[in-house]
């Protein structure tokens, strides 16, 4: 399977830059394997079809819709299999997250999840109410409303509570692996020990006896 870096498209970048968020729906025929990589945002989807998706050292495959969450320090990819693929989706930066990421509702959610694959089958009813929340988002994203990121951020925890609710069913693909667990607490030591603001920013290293003298 490839591996590459993943950037957004120059809209997607552009809608990002600008307001932190970007919500879309969309039709996707089948499909290949999408690069196997990290993409630099989050990424909530509602899924409506046959797809398989590699995430980390998992491969799951999802028949029906599915709720499924992608956080920048997991790599992932999806594959259409077969006929038309529905999705909602709404990808936000790291920034965007901060006024609430402290609450412990999000702490917890599938957002931060290191392990398993963060995937949720829906019955009926749970796609209906997931389906309306994204209609509403897409909605105050057309909108002038002057607060409509917050109202972004509030509709991001509807849906997080909702998945909060079905995380005690969850797809039994969503079992542990230590190395990943292991390799996904490293990498998040590792980014905040040197956070990259800048994808051309360099990173100035310090010496060993600088650090001990506190330089």
């Amino acid at each position: 399977m490839e591996t590459a870096a993943i950037f957004p498209s120059p809209q997607l970048q552009a809608a990002l830059k600008l307001s932190g968020f970007k919500v879309s729906k969309s039709h996707i025929g089948k499909s290949r394997l999408t690069a196997f990589g990290r993409r630099h945002f989050y990424k909530i989807v509602l899924s409506v079809g046959k797809v398989t998706l590699h995430y980390g050292d998992h491969i799951s495959h999802l028949n029906g819709a599915y709720l499924f969450f992608a956080n920048p320090r997991i790599p992932y990819a999806a594959e259409v299999m077969t006929g038309r693929s529905g999705s909602y989706s709404c990808v936000f930066t790291e920034g965007f997250l901060q006024p609430i990421e402290r609450l412990d509702s999000i702490r917890q959610s599938p957002l931060f999840i290191s392990n398993g694959t963060p995937a949720f089958k829906l019955d009926k009813q749970q796609q209906a109410r997931l389906t309306a929340i994204f209609e509403n988002m897409m909605t105050a994203e057309a909108s002038d409303y002057a607060f409509k990121a917050d109202q972004i951020r509030s509709f991001i925890q509807q849906i997080i509570h909702e998945a909060l609710h079905i995380q005690p069913t969850a797809h039994p693909d969503a079992t542990g692996h230590a190395a990943l667990r292991i390799t996904t607490q490293f990498l998040e030591l590792l980014e905040r020990q040197f956070p990259i603001d800048n994808m051309q920013a360099s990173i100035k290293l310090k010496r060993s006896e600088e650090r001990r003298v506190g330089k």
